[in-house]
């Protein structure tokens, strides 16, 4: 077994280093294509090769597929490209950064652009549609599929919305298409349905997890009212006190309980939310996750005290009994999280990693 697991690390060390080396190939393929391009004296001809007039610009490609490498070589050796449109689109670079939602060639243009963003954003495309027009449009569907949940792809959509509108003038925030329609009214009717999901899923998943909280502090509770062992007649004090194990459940219980009032809290709050498009924003997925991770705490915690009553209660006959009934005792948990677990750990990571969009400085502050 352990053989086949080292031939199997072995393979896949092997293929990442094949798809490095020809990324690696690819990116020596656009230099000297670059390099090539740079000694032509004239001008047109890297037009014309960038933008050509029956196919789709090559940078625009490039930025659909999100090829950042790509468009950073060319940017690097041809700077004045990102004045060049689609002729059939006309469609800027920064523009088929903001339609595509890619990030990192969106940030990487606004530092080429530098002092001059806002006159650059106030270029149109088509339709009378203003770069915010298109930050208000829906994604595609593979771009939306790639977030967790309806809820964080409404965020999302809303942090590139609110992004976009802080790189513009006043005057294109409530400018009009030829649809007679604001970005702001085109974000709330191409988001409808998307916002529709959004708060039903949220409701649906708070709804499921007040239930098992709810549950947990009930068991958490009653756990702690009758200790393991029973009390002291003279005393009160419970008889299994002094034991080691008694001081983890102790601690365990009393975890349990407070992590799971505080997530039925949390969850709580989200039923009471408006579900409106700035909610989703900031604070209902921000609840959601915290609600999430303190929930996983309480039912942790709860399964180690159950585990430790067990020891406590057999401690002193059948010793051999006290691990496989913690193990089969451990099931509903190993359950709960085997069907819960990836969408905490992609709700968590999605949510803390430094900013949304990999920590560039732009929208990154948005999500602060």
């Amino acid at each position: 077994m352990l053989t086949c697991l080292v031939f199997l690390f072995v393979a896949v060390i092997r293929e990442v280093s094949k798809i490095k080396e020809r990324h690696l190939q690819a990116l020596g393929i656009v230099e000297f294509v670059c390099e090539q391009l740079k000694k032509e004296e004239d001008t047109n001809s890297v037009q014309e090769y960038f933008i050509p007039d029956n196919h789709t610009p090559i940078l625009h490609l490039a930025i659909e597929q999100g090829a950042f490498k790509l468009v950073e070589e060319c940017l690097n050796h041809f700077p004045d490209l990102i004045w060049y449109a689609d002729r059939k689109t006309e469609l800027l670079l920064l523009h088929a950064a903001v339609e595509h939602r890619q990030v990192k060639i969106f940030n990487h243009i606004i530092d080429l652009i530098g002092n001059n963003t806002k006159a650059f954003a106030e270029l149109q495309a088509d339709k009378g549609n203003n770069i915010l027009h298109l930050a208000a449009k829906l994604a595609s569907t593979s771009q939306v599929a790639s977030v967790p949940g309806p809820a964080f792809q409404m965020q999302l959509e809303f942090q590139w919305f609110k992004a976009v509108e802080a790189i513009v003038y006043y005057e294109l925030r409530i400018k009009k298409n030829d649809e007679g329609k604001t970005p702001r009214e085109l974000f709330s009717d191409t988001h409808e349905k998307l916002l529709k999901n959004a708060k039903g899923w949220t409701k649906d998943l708070s709804n499921s997890c007040m239930v098992v909280a709810t549950l947990v502090a009930t068991v958490a509770f009653a756990a702690m009212i009758t200790a393991p062992g029973g009390n002291d007649s003279e005393t009160g004090m419970p008889v299994l006190a002094r034991k080691k194990l008694f001081t983890v459940f102790s601690i365990s219980n009393a975890l349990s309980m407070i992590s799971s009032a505080a997530s039925l809290l949390m969850f709580l709050s989200i039923q009471t939310s408006r579900y409106t498009e700035d909610d989703f924003l900031k604070s209902l997925p921000r609840i959601l996750v915290r609600g999430l991770v303190f929930l996983s705490i309480a039912v942790i915690t709860m399964m180690i005290s159950f585990g430790t009553t067990i020891g406590l209660s057999l401690q002193t006959r059948q010793k051999w009994a006290y691990i496989p009934i913690t193990i089969v005792a451990c099931f509903p948990a190993i359950i709960f999280f085997w069907l819960h677990l990836p969408l905490l750990l992609q709700t968590v990571l999605f949510h803390s990693r430094p900013g949304m969009f990999g920590g560039y400085h732009l929208l990154a502050d948005d999500m602060a």
